[in-house]
Formats: structure tokens, C-alpha cells, sequence
């Protein structure tokens, strides 16, 4: 069997460990250690153990509902693709470590375990997954993607598409576009441009919110956050799923 067929089944193995439906950078760096560990044990080295057990505890303090078989996103399937020698699986291991790096950055990071209100949008915690489908048609699944960046006694409502122009919420020049996840605590941006959710904002930091209706199923939103004005378009149904929480 190829390496990277091996390492390919091995991640799959991982993520279903976890209850995970979506694999992630952290279900690759445990896949990546226990290949070495098993075909060349002189390349796991100490560095790399303790970073895929730091990934375990990192995966463990999630509670996974998902029992399909995992998918790999495309990002992290090229990756294991271009794995043709024990060599190139320490290479992706070593860089895997160095980019979800678990140390002490990652737990003093400005997303909150408990708290629901920091007074402005925040970077919500949480691995690279890789980029979002452009249809998740399945509320099951996209309750699933969302899970490993929802904090302490948080759960997935809604989501549903949005667009902005709004310079605190673009990831590119111009405008971009991206899938709002709605929560009992906060909304989540997740633009198709990156491997994770980038913006959050807790419903308690929000100043003023306002609404207007527009076309193909969509509401124009217009909040005050921090002292300013923040304006996107998005699914209404999701709008409508983030006004239960806010009005309360």
C-alpha cells in the first residue's frame, strides 16, 4: 500500500475516534505520528509525540456526535496526496505542528470558555479544517463542522449564506462572501476564502442591531459594535434564528 493511501485511511480512523464527521489538522498530526511511530519509529521524535498528544487532549475536550465516515477536505487531502515517503509524512507532521501549534498561545487565545461578552468581535478558537462546501443542504452536517469551535454550554441553531463589503468582516479586497453559523450565544462568520470560522460576536456585545428585507431570501443587517457600524447581507432564516437570542 502507498504511503499516502495508508496515511489517508489512518486519518479517517482518527477522526471517527473523535465522533468526528469533518477531519481536521489535528486528527493529521495524530495519523501522521502513529505512522511514524509504527514504520520508522527513529522519525517520531519526542517533539511530535507530545504534539499529537496535546492534539488528542485537544480533540477529547469536545464531545463528537457524528458516526458517518469522515471527509477529508480537499486542502488536507492534497496534502496526504503529495506524501510519497516516511520522510515526506515527518515533513507534513512537522509542519502541521508548527502551524495549530498547541501551547500556551493557543489557550490564552481571545475567545472565552465561559464568558459571553468581550465587548467587541473576537477570533473564534478552534483547528483548520479546510474551506467550507458552497451547499450544506444537511443541518445535521453543518451542526457538525460548526461543533469544535462552540465554547462551554453553546449549540448550533441556524446557518445559512452571507456577503459583506464591511472592512471588519472581509477576508479579501472588495467583498466576500461565506456562511453565517448562528448559535445560542453568538454568530460565527466563516468565509469561503479560510479554513475555520474568523470572526465571532457574542449576542451581549451587540449595541444596536437592525434589519431590512431583501431579495432571494436574504436580510440586510446593520449592527453597532464597539462604537461603530457593521453591515452584511445573509440567510434570513438564520437572521431570524439570531433575533430569538438577541431580543431576549
Amino acid at each position: 500500500m502507498f504511503v499516502s493511501d495508508n496515511l489517508e485511511i489512518s486519518v479517517i480512523a482518527v477522526a471517527k475516534t473523535f465522533s468526528q464527521e469533518i477531519v481536521n489538522e489535528n486528527h493529521l498530526i495524530i495519523a501522521s505520528c502513529d505512522f511514524l511511530c509504527k514504520h520508522k519509529e527513529d522519525r517520531c521524535t519526542i517533539l511530535l509525540k507530545s504534539a499529537a498528544q496535546k492534539a488528542r487532549n485537544f480533540e477529547n475536550s469536545y464531545s463528537g456526535t457524528g458516526f458517518k465516515t469522515p471527509i477529508i477536505p480537499s486542502q488536507l487531502l492534497l496534502r496526504i496526496k503529495h506524501c510519497n515517503s516516511v520522510d515526506d509524512v515527518k515533513s507534513l507532521a512537522e509542519e502541521l505542528v508548527n502551524n495549530v501549534n498547541h501551547t500556551e498561545e493557543i489557550e490564552s487565545i481571545s475567545q472565552p470558555n465561559k464568558e459571553s461578552k468581550i465587548g467587541d468581535f473576537h477570533i473564534p478558537n478552534g483547528p483548520n479544517v479546510g474551506t467550507l462546501p458552497k451547499i450544506i443542504s444537511n443541518k445535521d452536517t453543518a451542526a457538525q463542522i460548526i461543533q469544535p469551535f462552540l465554547i462551554r454550554e453553546e449549540f448550533y441553531v441556524w446557518d445559512g449564506p452571507y456577503n459583506t463589503k464591511d472592512h471588519g468582516l472581509v477576508t479579501r479586497p472588495g467583498q466576500s462572501m461565506g456562511r453565517l453559523f448562528v448559535t445560542n450565544k453568538r454568530l460565527l462568520f466563516w468565509s469561503d476564502d479560510v479554513a475555520k470560522p474568523h470572526v465571532g460576536l457574542f449576542y451581549e456585545d451587540i449595541q444596536e442591531w437592525k434589519t431590512s428585507w431583501m431579495p432571494m431570501k436574504s436580510r440586510g443587517v446593520i449592527i453597532f459594535v464597539g462604537g461603530r457600524k457593521v453591515i452584511f447581507a445573509a440567510n434570513s432564516t438564520a437572521i431570524e434564528n439570531a433575533e430569538r437570542y438577541i431580543q431576549r
